[in-house]
């Protein structure tokens, strides 16, 4: 085990590549735990990308070299102070996943002396975060691990780097102690904290079937299955309009009518229905509530037509104080489906 472990180490200085590889397929011939394979190869990418560092770090003292390092450092770009800013720490981050750009960045990175430790927690973090994303991958598709398995590996990843970038941030004790009491409650995390396991989730399906538009065969109902783009007056249309739980609705197209014409399509509405304002005017694509407008008079809509160009979604205004949202699921080849959860949208108030 130590030979090969030491094979994946020294070839990672050779093809990074290449041993991140062999590290994949003595694991799935159980020659070596698929751990120990990855971290042997990690490990030498990572010690390879403080070589890069270092050599650069040291060329000013080499004669054939002190030249054209002298070039760099005196560059309009590479100014004093770029290398330990946030650009510098962002491009030795993005160079480990850009092919190409890591041999040039880590050797400039060491010529303008960006700190060591700096370079260090950027750069391990960054293997960590390759070596990870092509192990799940490749041991997802080729069922090394279970999703259970996959998982909790990604989750305990993405722990570590909270970890890192946690206790590397210039404060005191006490202020990061308020913060890791903050998050006792979810409603002071980032909302990128929630997305980023359905993007990784949707990352390892698209690559196990091979298409990256999966989520948008989930409903066939619905144009792209509800992702986006799905227009509202479509979905209306599968509804029984005649019936008295359905609110009245119209789109008023306003790439083709001026404000003045949408305003007279408007009034033929509210007549037709025998409606009254308040009525809701919203996109007919949108999502997040972004547009919606509860309108009182002509003088508002004619308003709100003057900053538009297109198609709107003209709906009664619904009375009701309560809001529910049905979760429910049919499989295809099933006759019914079934409710997985209801739950209750509202606004939190102080």
């Amino acid at each position: 085990m130590l030979t090969l472990c030491l094979s994946l180490f020294l070839g990672s200085f050779i093809s990074e590549d290449g041993s991140l590889l062999t590290a994949l397929a003595l694991a799935k011939d159980a020659k070596l735990p698929l751990l120990i394979a990855c971290l042997a190869s990690g490990l030498g990418i990572f010690v390879g990308d403080l070589g890069l560092y270092l050599i650069g770090r040291s060329a000013q003292s080499w004669p054939f070299a002190a030249k054209y390092t002298q070039k760099i450092l005196s560059s309009h770009f590479f100014r004093p102070g770029y290398a330990d800013s946030k650009w510098g720490y962002g491009a030795v981050f993005i160079a480990r996943f850009v092919p190409g750009t890591r041999l040039p960045i880590y050797l400039i990175a060491g010529v303008c002396k960006m700190s060591f430790w700096d370079f260090f927690w950027t750069t391990a973090i960054a293997v960590l975060i390759w070596t990870t994303l092509i192990t799940t991958a490749s041991a997802f598709i080729f069922q090394f691990l279970n999703p259970s398995q996959t998982w909790m590996l990604v989750c305990g990843i993405i722990a570590f780097i909270f970890a890192v970038l946690f206790l590397s941030q210039k404060e005191n004790f006490q202020v990061k102690l308020y913060r890791l009491q903050k998050l006792k409650h979810f409603e002071f995390w980032p909302m990128w904290i929630f997305y980023w396991p359905v993007v990784i989730y949707y990352l390892l399906q698209s690559l196990k079937y091979r298409s990256l538009k999966l989520p948008l065969y989930a409903n066939p109902g619905i144009s792209n299955s509800g992702v986006v783009g799905e227009s509202k007056a479509e979905l209306l249309q599968h509804l029984n309009s005649n019936s008295a739980h359905t609110l009245k609705h119209s789109l008023i197209d306003l790439e083709k009518l001026s404000p003045e014409q949408a305003s007279t399509e408007l009034n033929s509405f509210l007549k037709n229905e025998e409606l009254e304002f308040p009525i809701i005017i919203k996109p007919d694509v949108g999502q997040r509530g972004s547009g919606v407008r509860v309108v009182h008079s002509f003088a508002e809509a004619k308003e709100y037509f003057a900053h538009c160009k297109a198609q709107l979604l003209i709906q009664e205004y619904c009375t009701y104080t309560e809001e529910l949202g049905v979760n429910y699921v049919r499989y295809p080849g099933e006759e019914n489906g079934r409710i997985t959860g209801i739950t209750e949208n509202a606004s939190h108030t102080l």
